[in-house]
Formats: C-alpha cells, structure tokens, sequence
C-alpha cells in the first residue's frame, strides 16, 4: 500500500453501493489519495527490550528482547511453551518499521475509526529506545486495511491488512511448530536413523575416516544396518525419506497441549522415528490420521500433540529396500590393488599400482597405473575395468540360492587389505545370480554386465 491511488477507485466502488456517505465519513482524508504512506513509528530493533500485545479481551502477552554478540534473543511471557522466533521477529519488524497512510490529523472524533480508548481492539506497547504504543482499531474492507494511532497522539493512520494481521496476531500465532522441538538438518546433522516400521530399518551416515580422501566420492553418503547391512542409494533416502522427514517435522498446527488421553490419537501405539544427531537423541511418535489429510505426531517425552501433513509421512509404507543401493560393492580407484576373475580354467588379474607424489606446497597427489597379467594396459583400458567392477547393478533381488556352480568368480582386493569376492551362476537365458561375499542373499546381474567384466579385463593392453 506505498500508493494509494486504489483509495479513489475504492470509494467509487462503495458509491456504486450507496455507500459513499460512509465511505466519507471514514476516509475524510480521501481527497489526498495520491500520497504515499508516511513513517508511523521508526525504531531500532537493538534498542528494544520488550513488545507487548494486548489484544481486546485484554490477554497480553510480553516478548523479550536481548542481545547475544549480534544475535538478537527472544523469550515469550508464557515459558510453558515453546514460540517461534521468526514469528516473534516478524512482530518486531512490524513495529520497529510501521507505516501507513494518514488519514487525519488531531482526529476530534476517534469513535469513527475505533480508536477511541475504550473501543481499541489491540495495544502493542514497545519498551526500551522510545517508548511507543500502537493502537488499533476498525478495519476498512473496502481499502484491506486497519486504522491506528499511537497512544497520546490523535493522528490517524491507515496501515495495510498484512501489517494489521501481524499486530494483531493471538499468542497462539506465535506457538512453535517444530515437533521436536527445535530446527535439526537432517541433510548435513543426522548421524543415526531408525524407523520403527516392520521391518526396523536403521541408516547411518557413513564414516570416512578410514576412506582416503580422493575415494570417499566412490561411496554412498549413506548406509543401512538394519534389515541388511549395504549401502543406500542416496537418492531415494536423501531426496525421497529425508525430504519428507524433514518436512513432517514441522507441523501444520497443534491437536492440543497436555492431552490426557494419547489414544484418541494413536499416540499410545504409535510408529517410532529415533533421529540422532551429534548433539541430539530424541523420538518422534507417529500415531493416526486426523481425517483431513494430516496425522498427529509429538515428540517422546514432549507435551503436545502436533498434526503433520500425512503426505510427509508416506516414507513408513515403503519397502526398505527402496532405499537399498543397487551397487553389489563400493571402492575408489585409488584404494585398489588387485582384480582378479576366474572364467573356467583361465585366470585373469589386474593389478593396480599407487604412485604418491608430493608437490612443492607438500599436496600429495596418487596416480593409478595397472598391468592385465604382467602387462601394461592404457588408461582408458584400466579405468573401463575400474568403472565396470564398481559399477555392478542388480535388477532385482532373488528369492534363494540358484542352481548350479559359479560360471564366473571375481575378486577385488584393496591397499588397506580389504577383500571382496562375487561369485555369478547362470540364471535364466540372460540373466546370472551374483552372490556377494558368500553371504545369503543372491542379486539377478544382466549377462551384459557380466559381458562386460570379462571384456574389460583383456581389452586395451598397452602398446609397446
């Protein structure tokens, strides 16, 4: 509302209705609708200790100001609670940055705007630098806006609706939502998930501390530990359950404090969701939809009883294995010593050979180089056979150990003395069962990425 020419087009519009009497009577300043909006209280916010809120049915409400270093600090009057700050913020911008239109000067009647004293439906009272007070009083629809002055003055003023709706907000406008109970990331903060679904499955961001630094991008950010141990896919668990994690905890709106009965909720039987952090170990609980397209949570421990879009909750009827990686193995280039695939009777080995060289500056870098039995292959030869190894993809998992004997086995040892073996057994016409490390479960591998381990092993040898 910096112009207010729409005042014009307003009255007119009322006029159409017969209402351009009153329109008058309330607007007696509508003949100076061109100009802009004046500075109705302009104050620094670091001066500031304290804004009060008295809403009509006389509830006030106190907000806090301190300063930590450059970090303004708020605290509400009611601590059984908690508040949010932006919104607590917002009030104080509002106040500290008011402006409107004004619409008569030294007002000798103020009951036509309701601003009499006894007909104000709100005071903001603010302390510390000058102390002021805001009152407000009717809205004009037909402009969206409030009229107020400020207390022992009779000037009055036409702020716009968003700041009148910000002034005049309830304590309840300024309750938290965050159901647990604070702002966690969970992209760059969690350290440790369980989600308390049937099966549990439990993730870890993974540890790269025994990883060297040039192979950590070889590796899934993330792993699971429960159903299987393997690596996730990061893209459905950080762009799919961690996106809608994050969004479940912060809530729409509050079911209601202090609840005696947690059943009528769900909450007596609910999910589990443990979110570990490096300085946070807490629960979310998860009980049952509200029926209009939300479902309640609260934090294990808490107070209230939150509701959550459902939508940001559909995570819990995934299978786990959405959030598995595809990948049989994960390993850098630079960590690798030894390949080596058993075709038949015929052996063939790569090995890899780890050059480090230190710069003036003392940065170390490594360079890879490999033979293919004793004799040097070309880069682009060595780093097909690295990309085909570490790249191998399963379609599907299957239900049980195939029939038959391995037709191939490949071995893939590391500098760290790290080994893993697969071992693959003709499935179906173009189709092998690849069985990791021995262990129980058993992955359908295309011929063609099989094709592709024994080309990559024999092509591209080094020319003399």
């Amino acid at each position: 509302m910096k112009k207010h020419k729409k005042l014009l087009a307003a009255a007119l519009a009322v006029a159409a209705l017969g209402g351009l009497y009153a329109y008058l009577i309330l607007n007696p300043a509508a003949d100076e609708a061109d100009e802009e909006d004046v500075a109705i209280l302009s104050l620094d916010s670091s001066d500031l200790s304290a804004v009060t809120v008295t809403p009509s049915d006389g509830s006030a409400f106190t907000i806090s100001l301190s300063q930590d270093g450059d970090t303004t600090v708020y605290a509400m009057s009611d601590d059984a609670h908690d508040y949010d700050d932006t919104q607590m913020s917002a009030l104080v911008s509002a106040v500290c940055d008011l402006s409107g239109y004004e619409v008569e000067t030294d007002c000798t009647d103020l009951t036509a705007y309701g601003l009499a004293d006894e007909d104000t439906k709100a005071s903001i009272a603010v302390k510390g630098g000058t102390d002021s007070t805001i009152l407000l009083g009717k809205e004009n629809s037909a402009l969206g806006g409030t009229y107020c002055r400020l207390d022992g003055s009779k000037d009055v003023y036409l702020v716009d609706a968003d700041a009148a709706a910000q002034l005049t907000a309830d304590l309840s406008d300024y309750r938290s939502l965050l159901v647990a109970g604070g702002y966690y990331d969970l992209y760059s903060d969690l350290d440790h998930l369980e989600i308390h679904t049937d099966p549990v499955l439990v993730a870890e961001r993974r540890s790269t501390d025994s990883i060297r630094e040039d192979a950590v991008s070889a590796y899934s950010e993330f792993v699971l530990l429960n159903p299987v141990s393997c690596s996730a896919d990061d893209s459905a668990f950080s762009d799919d359950l961690l996106t809608q994690l994050q969004y479940a905890l912060t809530a729409q709106s509050i079911a209601e404090d202090d609840p005696s009965d947690l059943s009528k909720y769900g909450l007596d039987d609910p999910v589990a969701i443990r979110i570990r952090t490096d300085n946070a170990d807490f629960r979310i609980l998860v009980g049952d939809s509200d029926g209009s397209g939300g479902r309640y949570l609260m934090r294990e421990g808490g107070s209230t009883v939150f509701i959550s879009d459902a939508s940001n909750l559909a995570f819990l009827d995934s299978d786990w294995r959405t959030y598995r990686s595809d990948e049989l193995l994960s390993f850098g280039k630079t960590e690798l010593k030894q390949i080596s695939l058993s075709d038949g009777d015929t052996l063939h080995r790569v090995d890899f050979t780890q050059t480090d060289t230190e710069d003036e500056d003392g940065n170390v870098e490594r360079t890879t180089t490999a033979k293919y039995n004793g004799t040097d292959m070309t880069e682009d030869a060595m780093d097909a056979c690295y990309i085909n190894y570490s790249a191998i993809s399963f379609t599907e998992q299957l239900d049980g150990a195939p029939s038959g004997s391995p037709e191939y086995a490949a071995a893939i040892e590391l500098e760290d003395g790290t080994r893993h073996t697969i071992s693959f057994v003709k499935y179906a016409s173009r189709t092998y069962a690849a069985n990791v490390d021995g262990g129980n479960e058993w992955f359908a591998v295309s011929q063609d990425t099989v094709n592709a381990l024994v080309n990559s092993m024999t092509a591209g040898e080094a020319e003399d």
